[in-house]
């Protein structure tokens, strides 16, 4: 059985500088506190936990001298009460996030009410939307109710939003409020999310089986496995190696393997290592 891996899987940039910069910090022998997952990925949150960096969930359980900002960013009003709190911030928010949250903070001020194409619930557009001054709302439905302009709509995206997903987003929102004065849409969906979304595709269409490793939780790794199902069904979304059902490769001539940007690589090489041992097996006892 052929295995082919995508050309581009696993840590992406913000990620691998977000856990760098925890390690780096933990190296220094001083524990921390995460606020909240600093990557959307167990394995990860767990080996960084046991070597000092305690994930919680609000800023009234920490207990340590720093906080980390997870790579997904955090409201701004955190910021300010990490430092009212005297404490020290390790900020781990991906630059392209950031480019984004200030974009967002560019448009409100210039009068804009701030759209964004994303899960509301998600900590970067939580984050996003905190630079908005209270003009943004955030939606994956284009059919949603917007307070009067005086300027106009801007329009970007979480991310990691799919970019066919965002073009229908900006087409409908345009044809909803095509009575307004000015409606901006700025693509700010990360390239690298793009060019892995656009591969992956590909990848479903010239294999047997496809393969996702990654966080349920995570959003790009879901988006993967959606766009991998719909040029191929037979498409397994995983978290680990143990996951992996050795009917899945049964009569599998090629099976294709990507992994959300959370995934580390121990975990894509122990998924490989599962498949070619399940292969040999099938393969010697036939």
């Amino acid at each position: 059985m052929e295995i082919e891996k995508a050309k581009v899987l696993g840590f992406c940039c913000g990620v691998r500088r977000a856990v760098k910069m925890i390690e780096t910090e933990l190296s220094a022998g001083e524990p921390l506190a995460a606020l909240g997952a600093i990557v959307h990925n167990s394995a990860v949150v767990n080996e960084l936990a046991a070597r000092g960096a305690r994930p919680v969930s609000d800023l009234a359980q920490v207990t340590e001298r720093v906080v980390a900002i997870t790579a997904h960013g955090a409201p701004m009003q955190i910021f300010s009460q990490i430092e009212e709190r005297g404490l020290r911030i390790v900020d781990t928010t991906c630059p392209i996030v950031r480019k984004v949250q200030q974009r967002a903070a560019d448009l409100a001020e210039a009068g804009f009410t701030i759209v964004i194409c994303g899960e509301k619930s998600h900590p970067e557009v939580k984050g996003i939307l905190s630079w908005t001054d209270g003009k943004g709302i955030a939606s994956l439905s284009a059919d949603l109710e917007l307070p009067p302009t005086n300027r106009g709509i801007a329009l970007i995206a979480q991310t990691t939003i799919k970019q066919e997903f965002f073009a229908d987003f900006a087409s409908k929102l345009a044809c909803r409020y095509n009575n307004i004065l000015e409606i901006k849409i700025i693509d700010t969906i990360c390239p690298e999310t793009s060019r892995r979304y656009k591969e992956i595709e590909e990848l479903a269409k010239r294999t047997d089986a496809i393969i996702v490793i990654g966080s349920r939780g995570s959003a790009n790794t879901r988006n993967l496995a959606e766009i991998a199902t719909t040029g191929n069904s037979m498409t397994y979304h995983i978290e680990r190696a143990s996951e992996i059902d050795p009917t899945w490769i049964e009569g599998v001539k090629k099976i294709g393997i990507t992994a959300g940007t959370s995934t580390p690589d121990r975990l894509i090489r122990e998924v490989m290592k599962t498949i070619k041992r399940l292969a040999n097996f099938q393969s010697a006892g036939k």
